[in-house]
């Protein structure tokens, strides 16, 4: 996607993530603090100055109720979130037996040894 063409999804993001929270009748400092970020975080937000983290996002969908209007809008904060991801798909993908299990800490070790090697 084109720098422009990411900017302007993050200004829809804004404009709707203002929309949507003046109808649900909150004031940005009131929605900052249910989402555990300042109402000036959400003015920024709303403004395309900041991108919102994943938790963020997620936590902003749950309380204005807007069934997942957030999703792939979120920034991943680190690596390692992408590795619980992962492992988490993989456990529950699982059968869970001991050796599947076992299997899956070991690979999911690796991951992480491989990530960490490259930083």
């Amino acid at each position: 996607m084109a720098n422009g063409s990411r900017q302007a999804a993050w200004e829809f993001f804004g404009t709707e993530l203002k929309r949507r929270r003046e109808e649900a009748g909150f004031p940005q400092s009131d929605l900052g603090s249910r989402v555990f970020v300042s109402g000036g975080c959400i003015g920024q937000f709303e403004q395309a100055i900041r991108k919102p983290q994943l938790d963020v996002a997620q936590r902003t969908d749950e309380v204005l109720q807007t069934e997942d209007f957030s999703k792939g809008f979120g920034e991943s904060s680190s690596r390692s979130s992408r590795i619980r991801s992962a492992t988490s798909r993989r456990f529950r993908a699982a059968a869970l037996s001991p050796e599947a299990c076992l299997a899956l800490i070991e690979s999911a070790a690796e991951d992480f040894r491989r990530c960490a090697s490259t930083t």
